[in-house]
């Protein structure tokens, strides 16, 4: 499967699970965003496998929906557009005991950073 011309945005991006996709998604085209919440050296170690012409990291504290609306923006501006939203790392377990209209997702931008990749 080619990635070619998509850009991929991944919060927790820079480790494990998330960094893993970054990789990936790079491997096969995509340009990518990660997010990271503290660890700017692990961030710049994934961007520097990637390439800085694809891939850039962005601080951001995924819960936080300024730091949200942000990630978008950087994002948009530097690529043009999002294709796929990854948010990975962003939501506590388990899921199934919060209502949709309850903490985490009444304070998450989830939903609107999908929205905003769908339309973008």
């Amino acid at each position: 499967m080619s990635f070619t011309n998509k850009v991929f945005l991944i919060t927790g991006g820079s480790k494990g699970i998330g960094k893993a996709v970054a990789l990936g998604a790079a491997s096969q085209g995509a340009s990518v965003v990660i997010s990271y919440l503290s660890d700017a050296r692990a961030a710049e170690a994934v961007i520097s496998q990637i390439g800085r012409d694809r891939a850039i990291a962005v601080q951001a504290d995924a819960s936080n929906p300024d730091d949200i609306d942000r990630l978008v923006k950087v994002a948009v501006d530097r690529f043009g557009k999002i294709d796929v939203v990854i948010p990975n790392g962003i939501l506590p377990l388990p899921l199934f005991y919060y209502p949709l209209d309850q903490p985490p997702f009444r304070h998450s931008r989830i939903g609107s950073l999908v929205a905003i990749a769908n339309d973008i």
